[in-house]
């Protein structure tokens, strides 16, 4: 998913990583989780875990999508079926694609 008008946002966010409080992660973390299972519910085909972790880290909240992607490669490795693991691979790619990109901009 690429959105045109959000590469403005990513040059002028740059520069900050913004600090959240344990209480504040731990919610997002399960959010992150909760969207997740959506995710898969919908055989990957919405946005909204991936739109989770982009909208995050817009925000400069990386921490939120550095432990999605820790959450997703943990969930990854425990999976049996074949079709969640192509669902959650995918998602992974997507994610860690948002944070390169992100990070490439530094």
């Amino acid at each position: 998913m690429h959105k045109p008008d959000r590469d403005w946002f990513i040059r002028a966010t740059q520069n900050f990583d913004v600090e959240l409080t344990e209480h504040r992660r731990h919610q997002l973390a399960i959010k992150g989780e909760l969207l997740y299972a959506k995710y898969c519910r919908l055989n990957g085909n919405g946005i909204c875990a991936e739109s989770f972790a982009e909208y995050h880290m817009l925000r400069g909240e990386y921490i939120v999508v550095i432990d999605f992607l820790d959450f997703l490669n943990k969930t990854r490795s425990n999976l049996t079926d074949s079709i969640l693991i192509s669902i959650t691979e995918d998602l992974i790619q997507h994610v860690e694609a948002l944070l390169a990109e992100v990070r490439c901009t530094f």
